[in-house]
This record gives C-alpha cells, sequence and structure tokens, in this order.
C-alpha cells in the first residue's frame, strides 16, 4: 500500500513505522554502543553527585510555592520560588515526584 500524498508523502506504510524514508538508519550506531556498554559494564562506575543536593523550584502559580514553603525543608526564594536542600538522589526523586503529584482539594 502506498502512501497518500499530502500530509503523509515519504513515510512508510504501518501505523508504527512513521519515519521519513530518507531517513538514516541508527541501528548499528545504537547496536555497537549498547557492545561497547556490556562489554565495559564491570569497571564502570556510577555517576555521583556531590551532596547535599541544593534544588529549586519556580512554578508557574504563587499558591504552589506558598502552599510547600509551609513544610519544614522548603525555603521561600521568590513569589513562585522555593528551595530545598536533601542528603541523596533519593530522596530528592521522593520530593520531586511529591511536588509534581500533588494537587490540593478545592
Amino acid at each position: 500500500m502506498a502512501a497518500p500524498a499530502g500530509h503523509d508523502a515519504g513515510y512508510r506504510d504501518g501505523p508504527l513505522h512513521r519515519l521519513p524514508d530518507d531517513r538514516p538508519s541508527y541501528g548499528p550506531c545504537i547496536r555497537g554502543a549498547a557492545a561497547d556498554a556490556v562489554r565495559t559494564r564491570t569497571t564502570a562506575t556510577p555517576l555521583l553527585p556531590d551532596t547535599p543536593l541544593t534544588v529549586e523550584v519556580q512554578f508557574k502559580n504563587h499558591w504552589n510555592a506558598e502552599l510547600l514553603v509551609d513544610l519544614p525543608c522548603f525555603s521561600r526564594l521568590d513569589t513562585v520560588t522555593v528551595g530545598f536542600t536533601v542528603d541523596d538522589a533519593p530522596v530528592l526523586a521522593r520530593i520531586l515526584k511529591f511536588i509534581t503529584s500533588y494537587t490540593p482539594s478545592p
């Protein structure tokens, strides 16, 4: 089945093949990088950031900052920005998950 002219012109058929026909294949490059990663996995060292981690979060609405500043670990930096410091990345991940998933009740 040929691709229709206009909007879909130049694309392969099928719902999962929406790449231009002239796009280069990156498969060999990815396979090579994956093979290198597997080969050097025993000597790889994790990236560890310097701790403590200090983070600033800026919101679009001042109410989000207003709510968080009442919690003990947050400090108000300006009307829409709060800052906090944590000891390690797992704690940072939990706080960011809370910030991005919290929705106050009406």
